[in-house]
């Protein structure tokens, strides 16, 4: 067992990068990607997260996207991070 926890081995080239979950943010004027991982003070590389305010335009056009989704599938919940 590697230090991942699984019963695969990483191969050689590869370094396990630990899963962080994503930080806090407003879907509805933010956007939440993940970056390049960062090894900290003992070794152990995480990977990372940018949150990025959405400009006027992107929040609108996030906006009628969403509204012809739920007309086009009802009023279900289609953001995932609320």
């Amino acid at each position: 067992m590697d230090l991942t926890g699984s019963a695969f081995p990483c191969p050689e080239t590869y370094a396990p990068v630990r899963e962080i979950p994503a930080p806090t943010f407003d879907p509805d004027t933010q956007i939440c990607q993940p970056s390049q991982p960062v090894q900290d003070e003992d070794g152990i590389w995480k990977m990372t997260w940018v949150v990025t305010d959405l400009t006027t335009e992107e929040q609108e056009n996030l906006r009628q996207a969403r509204e012809e989704l739920e007309a086009d599938f009802g009023n279900a919940n289609l953001n995932q991070n609320a």
